[in-house]
């Protein structure tokens, strides 16, 4: 285009001004017009966001269940790893309590430490609960 053809400035007065209210002197309240269907546009908008919302607050849901979960089957792993441990200890325990239990092992240990096998093995006769014993003749008293 050509310097000569362009359009000319506008002058301050072209300007268009405001209706002013000549009662009170303030220009009118303005007011928001609302595009067509933006309610609608807003409503599916804050339903997308609050589907989205529940959406990962279930997988959040889900991972912290699934984190328990394994925690759970790895403190049972390490329980079940001190129960094989433990049945394999009481195990060894039960045989050498048989062979502590052998009679000659006994009997030999016993030799070793004096002991000695009686010339005459008496036995004891058996006595009721709540009896009491004649009174002794030197003392007058009951024995126990």
């Amino acid at each position: 285009m050509a310097a000569g053809n362009a359009p000319a400035p506008r002058r301050r007065e072209e300007y268009s001004r405001p209706d002013v209210s000549r009662s009170t002197g303030r220009a009118p309240e303005l007011r928001a017009l609302e595009a067509p269907g933006s309610r609608r546009r807003a409503r599916r908008t804050m339903t997308l966001l609050v589907g989205i919302a529940l959406l990962l607050g279930s997988l959040l849901a889900v991972g912290a269940a699934r984190a328990y979960l394994v925690e759970g089957q790895v403190r049972l792993a390490r329980l079940d790893s001190q129960l094989a441990n433990a049945t394999r200890r009481e195990q060894q325990l039960q045989l050498e309590v048989a062979g502590l239990d052998n009679p000659s092992r006994i009997l030999s240990v016993a030799e070793a430490n004096g002991m000695v096998q009686p010339a005459k093995v008496q036995d004891v006769p058996q006595v009721p609960l709540g009896y009491r014993a004649p009174p002794d003749a030197k003392h007058g008293r009951h024995t126990r």
